[in-house]
């Protein structure tokens, strides 16, 4: 956990007392640390508390460090930050919450994350830079069956080798479906990607 907000850390280790399934390894008010440290202890998910500017925690390169720790970070940001939300999938983040979220809610996050599923609650305005939700949903592309596959085990959190392994096709297939798949789902991202495909409801049977 990185906060500089000491409420924020008392809020989840109140939550960790209360439940099994949690369990506070480390905790830090910097995003750097916060990276070496999931490089020693490596933990099932890490909670970053980006409304906080304080000790770098708004820092990109911070938080792409610690993406390349681990892919399992919940991001918490506040009612000025929801700009950000696009940036934060695109960039690899698989959990957005506000910060003034329900313990339950944090917690199912956590759990889903965990568990390799997109978790975002935090709704960002529309912007220059983000997809058109609203036209995005009016014009659901169209895919193949093969990219559906290829969908369903994304948002299971498989990598690009394990879903290639699955499907009994190469890697280089897969990228080339995913990538498909994100220009027609105008996504930022494999992350981006998985959250649209539920939105857009592309998880159905064809």
């Amino acid at each position: 956990m990185a906060s500089a907000r000491p409420l924020i850390r008392q809020g989840l280790a109140r939550i960790a007392e209360r439940t099994r399934t949690l369990e506070i390894i480390a905790e830090t008010s910097s995003l750097v640390d916060a990276a070496l440290l999931s490089r020693i202890h490596r933990p099932d998910t890490v909670l970053v508390d980006l409304a906080d500017a304080r000790a770098g925690l708004g820092h990109p390169a911070s938080l792409t460090r610690l993406l390349r720790e681990t892919e399992a970070v919940v991001a918490l940001v506040g009612p000025s930050d929801t700009d950000r939300v696009h940036g934060l999938l695109g960039a690899g983040v698989r959990g957005i919450l506000s910060d003034d979220v329900e313990a339950e809610t944090l917690q199912g996050a956590l759990d889903a994350v965990r568990k390799g599923i997109i978790h975002c609650t935090a709704t960002a305005p529309p912007a220059q830079h983000a997809p058109d939700r609203k036209a995005a949903r009016s014009h659901r592309p169209r895919i193949t069956a093969r990219e559906h596959q290829v969908l369903q085990l994304l948002v299971r959190g498989m990598t690009n080798r394990e879903i290639g392994l699955a499907l009994h096709i190469s890697e280089t297939t897969v990228k080339y479906h995913l990538m498909n798949l994100i220009r027609r789902c105008r996504a930022h991202g494999r992350t981006e990607l998985a959250f649209l495909a539920a939105e857009l409801d592309l998880l159905s049977g064809l």
